[in-house]
């Protein structure tokens, strides 16, 4: 399978299985299936509950922990400095693994806690939190730290003191939503976009049933998603797709090339539409900031 060298030296597969949503019911056999499919990278987050499940899978799976690249990240209630490490050390021990290959700030926002609905905002340097990201890498608990959902502004504004820079920027990415923008400056600082909702979502407006999409599905004889995944992968992103079918998660592996025109016409769709804008939160400008 493809991958990418990070800024840490450290490899990363081009397609890795999400693990987000309340629906994936049986994570450890969804997991399994996916390991036995030939997925070795796994992404999940602490704010996902299913850690403990994701690491029951890996460790059920009898493959070496070596050959597994494990993504969790910091959710929103942990970005105060002296809540990072605790937060590390409890996704290890739910996981079951003595360090993880990429360890991401969720997002870009802190949150009291216990968490509420809707939750409070509360202030934090960012610079602090990775500074104890950092320290952890230095300690071999962590072997790659990155960020999701930051835009250039706050990447900007991390790499001013950042010693180790982020390795990965998780965002939303999708043919409807291309991120050309952040992606060229993230190409510039060596820091690889990763695309989580890569297929969209399974509300209108459906990217899956876009003319163009199902033109090119025909024409490659491939499902839509697999055109929009190595439309993803063959632009130089890393892609976490989430499917619960076994099927689906086969298919999802499978990489081939798309024709210049074909790459052109899918990142023409564009229309900047995000389905995940975390408006429930209050917070009118995360990504504008």
């Amino acid at each position: 399978m493809r991958g990418y060298t990070l800024s840490s030296g450290n490899s990363i597969p081009s397609v890795g299985l999400g693990t987000s949503g309340g629906d994936f019911q049986d994570v450890v056999k969804i997991v399994k299936n996916a390991i036995d499919s030939g997925y070795r990278h796994i992404d999940t987050g602490a704010n996902y509950k299913n850690e403990e499940m994701v690491g029951e899978a890996i460790k059920d799976s009898n493959i070496p922990r070596g050959e597994f690249f494990i993504t969790t990240k910091l959710w929103c209630t942990d970005l105060l400095p002296e809540r990072v490490r605790p937060a590390l050390e409890l996704s290890l021990k739910k996981l079951q693994v003595e360090y993880v290959d990429l360890y991401l700030i969720h997002w870009p926002v802190a949150f009291k806690s216990p968490q509420t609905t809707p939750p409070e905002v509360i202030p934090v340097d960012l610079s602090e939190t990775w500074k104890e990201l950092e320290a952890l890498v230095f300690e071999g608990k962590i072997k790659s730290i990155g960020v999701s959902n930051f835009t250039i502004k706050k990447l900007d504004k991390l790499l001013e003191t950042a010693r180790i820079k982020p390795a990965v920027n998780q965002v939303e990415l999708h043919p409807y939503l291309t991120q050309l923008d952040l992606k060229n400056y993230c190409d510039e600082n060596n820091i690889l976009l990763s695309a989580y909702s890569p297929l969209g979502r399974s509300e209108v407006p459906r990217i899956d049933s876009d003319p163009t999409i199902l033109q090119i599905s025909e024409k490659y004889k491939k499902k839509p998603a697999q055109i929009m995944l190595n439309w993803a992968v063959q632009r130089g992103t890393a892609v976490v797709p989430r499917s619960s079918n076994l099927q689906r998660q086969k298919d999802n592996l499978e990489q081939f090339a798309l024709d210049q025109s074909d790459m052109d016409s899918i990142s023409n769709l564009n229309r900047n539409h995000r389905y995940i804008d975390k408006a429930e939160w209050g917070i009118q400008n995360i990504f504008s900031d």
